[in-house]
């Protein structure tokens, strides 16, 4: 039976190198923007939607983006010897993910933002805390703004622990509410 449900193939992220190990590379890189985006899926809901019901779309994958397009091998020896790399591509990233959610809140379908940012693992964050409070959290804070300003709630799904950062993200990213609650790290309950 699992045999069944298998699509035959499999992928990973490959986590010591990404495409991006530079600033050569940086600059070549072929960076999406939001008029790239195709929203054929919330234009239609927005026609079809019954009154009263909603959707979302997720958002703001700032941090998981920083990681996969440097690996997170590289990301972590990168905090230390190009920071001002790593400062550079939170920045771009976290730039397109503020554009894509005024965009998606343009849509009256879209009851809540969804932001979708893994932070953590078992045991605590992916990395220091503070790179998390200064390059990764302002963005989500812009993102919350944008969502706050529609009228709309700023929920952020992240895995891991993330007990040393949830005051920022409470207080200082702003958001609304939590999604991902791992019994081995906290149960629901709790």
């Amino acid at each position: 039976a699992a045999g069944e449900q298998s699509r035959g193939q499999r992928e990973w992220v490959e986590e010591h190198e990404g495409a991006i190990r530079s600033w050569a590379d940086f600059e070549s890189y072929p960076w999406p923007t939001v008029e790239e985006i195709d929203l054929t899926s919330l234009e239609w809901m927005e026609k079809n939607l019954p009154e009263g019901m909603g959707c979302y779309e997720l958002t703001a994958h700032i941090f998981e983006m920083v990681n996969f397009l440097q690996g997170y091998e590289r990301l972590c020896y990168n905090l230390f010897d190009a920071p001002d790399l790593v400062a550079a591509i939170c920045d771009k990233i976290g730039q397109f993910y503020a554009d894509f959610t005024d965009l998606i809140c343009d849509f009256d379908c879209m009851s809540l933002v969804w932001g979708s940012d893994d932070l953590g693992f078992r045991s605590s964050t992916m990395t220091n805390p503070e790179f998390l409070r200064e390059q990764i959290l302002p963005w989500h804070r812009a993102c919350a703004r944008i969502a706050h300003d529609h009228g709309k709630p700023y929920l952020l799904h992240s895995c891991g622990n993330l007990d040393a950062v949830m005051e920022d993200l409470i207080e200082t990213a702003g958001i609304d509410g939590k999604h991902s609650f791992e019994d081995t790290i906290l149960p629901v309950t709790e």
